[in-house]
């Protein structure tokens, strides 16, 4: 099994956002130390869930994971103090996070994990096969690759960690564990106990191959991996092996003399013949191999003891040891003759047996033959019943036949009643069908005749409305609807769906665009034609509300009021005349929602202004610019006055974005607009422009009570907190005197507006300054429009108290209105933020 090919699946972090499970002593991710960067990221080679492994998710993962410090658990080791490079070890704790530096260096790990969820492996938990030479005779090992020689020094010798040695990738063998190492570096090793010791086959599914700080290793997982049944082989030492052998000949002589010792020089070269296929011929072969180095200094001594006259004796002895065996001799042939006499007694039996046997064969034969009778007659009488059977067999089968057909022509019959039925029901219906088209018809020619007369005859038309009973529909989500447990939890889906539909956006940027829509009723984005900013509207607000509570309005040049945008109250019908944009119902609805307290449980409504600014926007958007700083509380709502006995009530639950582009064809936003206002600049990207088709679109419907909670909405609320901490008051007080002196009043509305956009943002944003920087880019930066050299000089000061290393946003706005001031020919010295919608 080769890393990259583990399984079907594949593990992500993201498997586990809104679950509280956790990494365990089963569950873990299996990792080495990055030698890049050794005391700060680890490479990921596996997740093993019990007993079962998968690859790790490089797409959402990558291949490498951050180790932070964990905060609530100081005194845990760092990563490079803990292990050693190439040192297999384990995330068995915790989780791993999205790391949001990789959205400034695509080059950083994608998650991260901190230091005290690092584990080492238990013993014989994971066991590595090293590559390497055997030798049997020192019972020693030398590595292939001389860097893993670190890792088997300190984590194997002289510990009962086990491991395998393949010396052709063909088998393995072991397993072994790791003694001391030899004066020539080699390793001393000697068999282990954990498993049966002998030769495997190195099958696909009997280990995994990984490459990791280029080097390529192969590890056996117990309890995942299938090892097959080894072949038995030995493992001994020289030195053990004569060990062995001493001890056998001290345990059969109890004397080292002459004839002991020329017994001894017979016993080698008679156990070298009897060398047979048992388990110890690779020992004996090798043992008389070291005696046959010995035998010749052996036989030197034994010719110089025979020429010492002192060992006449030994002589003598011999001489009685002969005459011994003489005698033996005699005793020998004596038995023979008997062996031969007992050898005759056996033959004369053996044909008795045989005389018995053929008896008793015949009798068997005679008993089958008596079986095989009583058979053949029970076959006889068991044919005689199958024909019978089958007569009554065909005799059924052909009544049965007879039925069959009979049923079937009636069911034939009964499906063709049943078709000319189904015809003339069709027919009915159209017949009915169309009766009733031609009497609406008739009934609407009535009632139109009918106004009129009932006009010229000076009548009341306001009881004339076809439409009085609209009932409109509840859209309150239910909670096993709701597919999010938090803010986190949420945003990463939007920010998954968003992905999906070709608009992949940093998190930090959603968080903005999610915060600014909700806190605000009016938010604009702005950039050239092309940049996506209706196709993003469209995707987010299909992606938080239904259908119904959506609305798409393309502004047309030369609205001048209200009744433009919504409609207006006929004083001659004394009747509310919608316009064609569908805000009016979407108002009812609204209405609807408030009487029946239904809104807190529904998803906000969504107006998309498309060229909102084709039109003054402080005309026809007027009605609602009163409600911009209001809240809603349990008996205090929204009123709309519509003219006429036309009164709507809502909670704050009405949004508008709009999209505006700079040019000759366009209107220009007034003061009243711009204060009221977040204004997101998006900048041209790379992505294709598709015709949304919102029911494809996957939802994540927010409900309006979850975003008073996520955005900290004033309503339904006595107070709340919106101060800045001493160090961001002071730099916002520095910002406020540069604008100052540029003759630009930061209204009390703008300042509220920027500290409760910041109290919200830090707590969701992980850069420290990100928040403030978007507050700047769109509450501020747009006010910006002056002229001439002292406002140039002065815009500069500004510039320095916005350096791009932390304000890289609100500076890079502030950079291309400084620079398109200064291109001298028709902006020479004039400064507009947004002249700069049309050189984005």
């Amino acid at each position: 099994m080769e890393k990259g090919n583990l399984s079907s699946s594949s593990f992500s972090y993201k498997d586990y956002n809104g679950y509280n499970r956790k990494f365990n002593e089963q569950n873990y991710i299996l990792v080495v130390k990055d030698e890049d960067f050794p005391d700060k990221n680890v490479i990921s080679i596996l997740h093993r869930d019990g007993q079962m492994i998968e690859d790790i998710d490089e797409y959402d993962m990558g291949n490498k994971i951050f180790i932070v410090k964990d905060r609530y658990n100081q005194d845990v080791l760092s990563l490079g103090e803990r292990f050693a490079v190439n040192q297999l070890f384990k995330i068995a704790s915790g989780n791993v996070i999205y790391n949001s530096g990789s959205e400034e260096n695509p080059n950083f790990p994608k998650v991260k994990t901190f230091h005290s969820n690092l584990s080492e492996i238990l013993n014989n938990e994971i066991i590595e096969i090293f590559e390497g030479e055997i030798s049997e005779a020192k019972s020693t090992f030398s590595l292939k690759e001389d860097i893993l020689k670190p890792l088997l020094s300190d984590n194997y010798v002289g510990l009962n960690n086990c491991f395998f040695i393949t010396e052709d990738n063909k088998t393995m063998k072991g397993p072994f564990v790791a003694k001391k190492k030899d004066s020539e570096e080699r390793f001393v090793i000697r068999k282990s106990e954990y498993l049966r010791f002998g030769e495997y086959e190195m099958k696909e599914k009997s280990f995994v191959a990984f490459s990791a700080n280029d080097v390529d290793r192969r590890i056996f997982i117990p309890g995942v991996n299938e090892l097959p049944s080894p072949h038995i082989i030995d493992f001994i030492s020289d030195e053990d092996l004569l060990k062995e052998f001493e001890r056998r000949v001290k345990g059969s002589s109890n004397d080292y003399n002459i004839d002991v010792l020329n017994s001894f020089i017979e016993f080698i070269q008679r156990f070298r013949s009897e060398i047979n296929d048992n388990t110890s011929v690779r020992r004996n072969e090798r043992l008389l191999a070291i005696i046959d180095a010995g035998k010749n200094e052996i036989l030197s001594n034994i010719d110089f003891i025979d020429r010492l006259p002192q060992m006449k004796f030994v002589r003598d002895e011999i001489n009685k040891l002969s005459e011994k065996r003489l005698q033996l001799n005699t005793e020998i042939d004596r038995l023979k003759i008997q062996e031969e006499r007992l050898q005759q007694n056996i033959e004369k039996e053996n044909q008795e047996f045989e005389s018995l046997k053929q008896d008793k064969e015949n009798f068997r034969e005679q008993e089958l033959i008596n079986k095989k009778t009583i058979l053949e007659a029970e076959i006889t009488e068991l044919e005689e019943r199958k024909n019978n059977l089958s007569s009554f067999v065909s005799v059924e089968e052909e009544r049965l036949s007879k039925e069959l057909a009979t049923i079937t022509d009636d069911i034939r019959w009964k499906q063709k009643s049943k078709q000319e039925l189904e015809y003339a029901i069709q027919n009915l219906r159209k017949e009915f069908v169309n009766k009733q088209i031609e009497e609406q018809e008739q009934l609407k020619e009535l009632i139109q005749h009918k106004k009129y007369f009932d006009f010229l005859s000076g009548r009341d038309l306001s009881t004339y409305n076809i439409n009085d009973e609209v009932k409109y529909p509840d859209l309150r989500i239910k909670n096993e609807d709701v597919k999010y447990e938090d803010y986190v939890s949420f945003r990463n889906q939007v920010l998954e769906i968003l992905a999906r539909n070709n608009r992949k956006v940093d998190s930090h940027f959603l968080d903005n665009l999610l915060i600014s829509i909700h806190q605000n009723t009016l938010t604009l984005l702005a950039g050239l034609p092309g940049t996506g900013k209706t196709s993003l509207a469209k995707l987010l607000v299909n992606i938080l509300a239904s259908t119904e509570k959506i609305r798409e309005v393309s502004v047309s040049r030369g609205w001048t009021s209200s009744k433009d945008l919504i409609g207006f109250f006929n004083p001659l019908t004394k009747r509310f005349t919608p316009s064609s944009t569908g805000i009016y119902p979407l108002l009812k609805q609204l209405d609807y929602e408030c009487k029946n307290n239904l809104f807190k449980d529904s998803s906000l409504a969504y107006v998309i202004l498309d060229e909102a600014n084709l039109s003054p926007l402080e005309h026809y958007w007027s009605i609602f610019y009163n409600l911009t700083d209001s809240k809603v509380d349990e008996d205090k709502y929204f009123n709309l006055d519509l003219g006429g006995t036309e009164h709507l009530r809502y909670a704050n639950n009405l949004r508008f974005i709009g999209t505006i582009n700079y040019d000759q064809t366009t209107e220009e936003l007034s003061p009243r607009v711009i204060d009221r206002a977040n204004i997101i600049r998006l900048k041209p990207e790379n992505f294709n422009i598709d015709n949304l088709i919102c029911q494809d679109i996957k939802k994540v419907l927010l409900r309006y009570k979850d975003i008073i909670d996520y955005f900290e909405l004033l309503d339904f609320k006595d107070e709340l907190n919106v101060a800045f901490d001493d160090e961001r008051e002071q730099l916002f007080r520095d910002i406020k005197d540069k604008f100052r002196k540029l003759n630009i009043y930061v209204s009390p509305r703008v300042e509220i507006s920027i500290k409760r956009y910041c109290n919200v943002a830090k707590k969701i944003m992980h850069e420290e300054n990100r928040p403030l920087d978007y507050a700047i880019a769109q509450r501020l930066l747009p006010l910006i429009n002056v002229q001439g050299i002292h406002a140039k000089q002065k815009l500069k000061e500004l510039q320095e108290k916005l350096p791009e290393e932390k304000f890289s946003i609100s500076a890079s706005i502030l950079k291309d209105i400084i620079s398109l001031g200064e291109e001298g020919e028709i902006y020479e010295n004039q400064f507009n933020y947004f002249l700069t919608l049309s050189h984005a």
